[in-house]
């Protein structure tokens, strides 16, 4: 670690999620399972794709930010 601090942040899951956002469709991509899936960017797709994620032990969910069409699927 080099003298830096561990991260606050512990986590048990382990599978890590990528998602990149763009106005129509959101790509997900799950490691170390090597999944992937593209759903549409709306509110009927998010619950899928929150429904897809719940059979992973998930430890971490990057996203990309891209103004305003990340929101929805954040929150």
């Amino acid at each position: 670690m080099q003298g830096k601090e561990l991260s606050e942040q512990n986590t048990t899951g382990q599978s890590t999620v990528g998602i990149d956002v763009c106005k129509d469709f959101l790509d997900v991509h799950i490691v170390p399972q090597d999944v992937s899936l593209r759903v549409s960017n709306d509110a009927q797709a998010h619950r899928k794709l929150k429904r897809a994620l719940a059979k992973f032990d998930i430890a971490l969910i990057a996203m990309e930010a891209t103004g305003k069409w990340h929101r929805e699927v954040h929150r």
